[in-house]
């Protein structure tokens, strides 16, 4: 969460681009932009509510294909422990969502 609470200074909301409440066959992404030259994706795969029961984190991974509008310079996932990696530039993107957030950075 010290990852994300940085990155709010330097982006803003922009929209909703996937899931919806109580769906956890869907992955949920919010993209976030700083300028025309950087954008933020949150994204997770949701877990299943049970009223009355606690959250349920089932380990299991939903792929999703982000597709961007122009093609990148560079692009770096962060898990939400902080740890980061660099993923090929293409303006498709395999994303492999599980409970936690995974945030994807996308400059242009």
């Amino acid at each position: 969460t010290a990852f994300l609470m940085s990155k709010m200074n330097e982006y803003t909301y922009s929209s909703h681009m996937s899931g919806e409440f109580d769906n956890e066959s869907q992955v949920w992404i919010e993209k976030f932009i700083s300028g025309d030259k950087k954008e933020l994706y949150i994204f997770f795969k949701p877990f299943e509510y049970v009223s009355g029961k606690s959250i349920s984190l089932d380990n299991e991974t939903l792929n999703y294909t982000l597709n961007l509008d122009k093609a990148p310079k560079s692009i770096i996932l962060t898990d939400i422990e902080g740890n980061s990696s660099t993923i090929t530039a293409s303006k498709s993107i395999t994303l492999q969502a599980i409970n936690s957030p995974k945030y994807l950075e996308v400059s242009y």
